[in-house]
């Protein structure tokens, strides 16, 4: 009867200490939780950006021999968008 209620108690303080190791795992898991959102929301705005820079620049190649190509893009400088054409041998 001993060695069992010896078991019981055992038992009892493995799952308090389990407990409290689950709680200070969970803290953990909140402020990893938050930083990985900080990174998804810095590389959603990051990919957006590229997206607007991929839109607005277009690419022609030369007709006859493709000897070479142009390229168009926008460039905004202080507020002022300006159109920049590129012809690259």
């Amino acid at each position: 009867m001993c060695k069992g209620l010896n078991k019981l108690i055992e038992a009892t303080q493995s799952v308090n200490e389990l407990s409290k190791q689950l709680v200070e795992k969970e803290k953990d898991l909140a402020v990893a939780s938050q930083k990985a959102d900080a990174v998804l929301a810095e590389v959603t705005v990051s990919a957006q950006a590229a997206e607007k820079v991929k839109s607005k620049v277009s690419y022609k190649p030369t007709g006859g021999h493709g000897a070479g190509m142009f390229l168009t893009f926008n460039i905004y400088y202080k507020n002022t968008g300006t159109n920049v054409a590129l012809f690259i041998l």
